[in-house]
């Protein structure tokens, strides 16, 4: 039962998402602009606000910067390991270590570690 709780809010947004779009032919272009420039600012305010700043957060980042960079070089490595093209590499690249970590994931997550209400 939890399995279902947890992802129905996943499946929820995409069947909202793929209606909308089939019924109001949503402005892809626009709406991206709005959720770019004034949605993600508004979130990250929320954020900040209501979450005290720690040195674990610095601990965070560091983690971060070094996983991508190293997930750049792996990647890059293996470009010019199999000969491919600056285009490919580069793609190659986008792709690995700049990956949607959006909020589809949390649910997944939360499932994961959910410990029965704990």
């Amino acid at each position: 039962m939890e399995f279902v709780l947890i992802l129905l809010p996943i499946f929820g947004i995409f069947a909202i998402g793929f209606i909308g779009q089939k019924t109001l032919k949503f402005d892809i272009p626009n709406l991206s602009k709005l959720t770019l420039y004034l949605m993600s600012p508004f979130l990250a305010f929320n954020t900040f606000y209501t979450n005290k700043l720690t040195i674990d957060y610095a601990y965070l980042l560091i983690f971060v910067v070094g996983l991508c960079l190293s997930i750049i070089a792996i990647v890059y490595v293996i470009a010019k390991v199999m000969n491919y093209d600056i285009q490919d590499a580069c793609a190659m690249i986008l792709a690995s270590a700049f990956m949607n970590n959006g909020n589809y994931g949390t649910p997944v997550v939360l499932l994961i570690f959910w410990r029965g209400g704990a």
